[in-house]
């Protein structure tokens, strides 16, 4: 099971949770629990897959960077991402694999089994979610020392979007994590200009929130905030909004992630949509709108 250091100084969310309820009263726990920012980790649950054999493989130089964001879809064959050549099997079989065409086609099955697990999961503990784009992404390179960060950018994203972790490897994948979104919105609004904050979007507001608060990857552990440390175990599932809670990734090396664009109408509860939020703090922030927090 994982193991958490808390900070006292930072907002306790995290959560061991339970599979073992009735199903309705599962998901709507999950949903809950994922639309208020909560972050949570299945209890007495690994997913089933060979942590020995991924753990052994290795990739040059260039398939590193494609692996790092490389989404596979359903069906191994038709895997893909942005650059890739049409020889894309081909490719991996020669340059990884050795031409050891046994290895790459058990590395196929995992896929398959692995993204299989995760969907029978999220069908389990978000059944009301409308997927409207997924994305699952296998991380297979080292990650050493992240910039603390919440998951938005220089523009915005429209949707609701689902997030999920697994480590698949034979050690920990090591996080830290602190200040959620609405804690910076709270407490960091003043150090953007005022102009600025009235005028323009909440990705564009939390994208320079990031920066004036974190600071980017030249001070990526040195930013100098409080933070708690997660060691999660081989093997082991956990859920944020990682648009909602500020985290870096100390150590990892095989992993995998989800992030499905969801509907927003799906939501159980839309006004913690991060626009939502964005723009109730922002309305507190230049006009003292009462109630608007």
């Amino acid at each position: 099971m994982a193991k958490i250091f808390r900070h006292p100084d930072v907002e306790d969310y995290f959560h061991f949770f339970d599979m073992e309820q009735e199903a309705l009263a599962l998901a709507t726990k999950a949903t809950e629990l994922y639309e208020s920012g909560q972050a949570f980790i299945l209890k007495d649950f690994l997913l089933d897959f060979d942590k020995n054999f991924l753990a052994s493989l290795e990739f040059d130089d260039d398939a590193t960077k494609k692996f790092k964001s490389i989404n596979f879809l359903k069906q191994f064959k038709q895997f893909t991402f942005p650059g890739a050549s049409p020889n894309t099997y081909d490719d991996l079989l020669r340059n990884t694999f050795d031409g050891n065409k046994k290895r790459m086609n058990h590395f196929a099955e995992q896929v398959r089994s692995i993204n299989n697990q995760i969907d029978s999961i999220i069908a389990r503990l978000f059944p009301r979610y409308q997927i409207e784009k997924p994305s699952i992404t296998w991380r297979l390179n080292e990650t050493i020392n992240e910039n603390l960060h919440v998951d938005v950018y220089n523009e915005d994203l429209p949707n609701h979007h689902l997030r999920l972790f697994v480590n698949l490897d034979t050690v920990p994948r090591i996080w830290h994590t602190s200040h959620t979104l609405e804690h910076i919105l709270k407490n960091s609004l003043h150090l953007l200009d005022e102009e600025f904050v009235r005028t323009s979007t909440p990705g564009r507001i939390c994208h320079a929130l990031n920066f004036a608060v974190f600071k980017g990857f030249e001070e990526a552990g040195r930013e100098g905030l409080p933070k708690h440390i997660v060691f999660f175990d081989p093997g082991e599932v956990w859920i944020v909004d990682s648009r909602k809670v500020s985290h870096q990734i100390f150590y990892g090396r095989k992993a995998l992630s989800v992030e499905h664009a969801i509907v927003n109408t799906s939501m159980k509860n839309p006004s913690l949509h991060y626009y939502e939020i964005v723009n109730r703090y922002r309305n507190k922030f230049l006009y003292n709108t009462p109630g608007a927090i």
